[in-house]
């Protein structure tokens, strides 16, 4: 709870998935556990993230994308 802000009743309702948390609550949570929403959620991809990106430039650690 200290780390979280949750407070008990919540965290139990998400616990018990009587309730989910709002996005910027399950950021905070995935930090704080350091995972993924991918992995929490599920999800697994064949496909490399930025496939959906064509016009993201790669650099040699990264992806940048050009100012509209």
């Amino acid at each position: 709870m200290e780390l979280t802000g949750i407070n008990r009743k919540t965290l139990s309702g998400y616990e018990n998935s009587v309730a989910e948390p709002d996005l910027d609550t399950f950021a905070r949570l995935l930090r704080l556990y350091q995972l993924s929403a991918d992995e929490v959620l599920g999800i697994k991809t064949s496909t490399p993230p930025l496939a959906f990106f064509p016009f993201a430039l790669r650099t040699k650690n990264a992806y940048s994308f050009p100012k509209i």
